[in-house]
């Protein structure tokens, strides 16, 4: 277990982004211990106090290794796409006060753009259903005994990739003085390495 654990820590070592840094310290052990426990992670921050983008909070991202997702998430941006140019389509069909037939055959049309979409995005959910509910399992397990402020609690959010991240990361400190996001940056911080240090018992249990 020690072997498959250090593998994991020289591999994201080297791991760097499309700008070329590497995992940020504060977030560093999370990912590691996230991996070996079988849910893989794709992006994420440790978080910091920005001048143009205001406070960014700490993040994982997680999203299973499944090749067919690529390609759902490919035909669902062509799908995206289609639906812009249905839509255009259609306001110009209203605008220019088209004969009622082939205004309805334009929304016909349309309509089963969405349903394939909305068909594409369902099998996306799908994907990512057990490997959340994996990751929903060990946060119970953690907050079972553990009582902590509702805005520093983890949470998981997003449809299409799930993040892992503490409530009030979704923009409750944004107009807070500096000094409360300096002490929120902390606590968040704090609560990752936490929850890091609870799965890496549980691995080496």
């Amino acid at each position: 277990m020690q072997d498959v654990w250090d593998r994991c820590v020289a591999r994201f070592s080297q791991t760097t982004d499309a700008l070329g840094k590497s995992i940020d310290p504060e977030i560093f052990e999370l990912v590691v211990a996230l991996n070996v426990l079988n849910i893989p992670t794709v992006m994420s921050c440790g978080g910091h106090i920005d001048d143009g983008r205001g406070l960014l909070l700490p993040w994982v991202d997680i999203e299973p290794s499944d090749p067919s997702l690529d390609r759902l998430k490919q035909k669902e941006q062509q799908l995206i796409e289609s639906a812009k140019q249905m839509h255009l389509h259609i306001t110009r069909l209203r605008q220019d006060r088209v004969e009622a037939a082939q205004f309805k055959e334009a929304q016909r049309k349309a309509s089963e753009v969405y349903e394939h979409l909305h068909a594409v995005q369902r099998e996306i959910r799908m994907l990512q259903a057990a490997l959340r509910t994996h990751l929903a399992d060990y946060l119970a397990l953690f907050y079972a005994e553990r009582q902590v402020p509702f805005d520093r609690r983890l949470v998981l959010s997003g449809l299409d990739r799930t993040r892992l991240q503490s409530q009030g990361a979704l923009d409750f400190y944004l107009a807070a003085p500096v000094s409360v996001q300096r002490q929120k940056l902390q606590e968040y911080r704090e609560e990752m390495a936490t929850f890091a240090s609870f799965l890496k018992r549980i691995y080496f249990s």
